[in-house]
């Protein structure tokens, strides 16, 4: 939310700079946490390109917790359907789920 009110506010021209830079930095970060290759060496780079492009860090922190929010979010999903898609192959194969815990 906070970072959606940070890219409209640029967008209506107040600050084009700021705007841009903000948007290569996003782009970035994106490429980094898509690729899966986002560490300690990446988000150093990002710090270094924020800084020299005058994006604010707090703004790139942002942006991590919203990549961070969207990953766990769609292993969640992907965990979901492949727990769903077992119970089937267990039900048509007439095995069924058994939930028990040997104490």
């Amino acid at each position: 939310e906070k970072l959606q009110a940070h890219s409209l506010t640029l967008a209506d021209g107040d600050d084009l700079s700021l705007s841009v830079s903000w948007r290569v930095c996003w782009q970035v970060l994106a490429i980094a946490v898509s690729s899966k290759k986002y560490d300690a060496r990446a988000r150093t780079l990002v710090r270094k390109l924020s800084q020299k492009l005058g994006v604010p860090w707090r703004w790139v922190s942002e942006a991590e917790a919203v990549f961070s929010t969207a990953i766990v979010n769609q292993a969640i999903a992907l965990q979901g359907r492949a727990t769903e898609r077992l119970r089937k192959t267990a039900e048509a194969e007439g095995k069924g789920y058994v939930h028990y815990a040997k104490i």
